[in-house]
């Protein structure tokens, strides 16, 4: 089997086609009419590109890891869009967990309120505090 190494010639290739071949067409709609001189605008939708390769690709590194979760908690909204697109069941799983982070967010109040009550149940029964 040959590996083949790409050279520098194929890699600035690939990175020329960076937009172009994004497979999403939500991303697709956020760069049609935005200005290439406008750099912010560009860092946005290249931390969307980013994401789209996550979802499609995966993270291989620690830093990969790191850098996905930064993506998705600052993107969610995009995080979501692109990923039911691509990728429907990263979207499934995604709007899951932030159905139980409410959920555990609005019940944090209940188990304080349980604490107390047992905590003033120990009292009672002629426990310390």
């Amino acid at each position: 089997m040959k590996i083949s190494i790409p050279t520098e010639r194929q890699t600035i290739q690939d990175s020329i086609a960076k937009y172009s071949h994004v497979k999403s067409r939500f991303i697709r709609n956020v760069i049609k009419g935005k200005h290439w001189n406008l750099k912010d605008q560009r860092k946005y939708i290249d931390d969307l590109i980013a994401i789209e390769d996550f979802i499609l690709n995966g993270n291989h590194t620690a830093y990969d890891s790191l850098v996905y979760s930064l993506l998705k908690e600052r993107y969610a909204e995009e995080f979501k869009a692109i990923a039911h697109e691509l990728k429907p069941e990263i979207y499934a799983h995604f709007v899951e967990s932030e159905r139980f982070e409410i959920w555990r967010l609005e019940h944090a109040g209940d188990r304080v309120q349980e604490e107390l009550k047992l905590k003033q149940d120990w009292i009672n029964a002629g426990g310390l505090e």
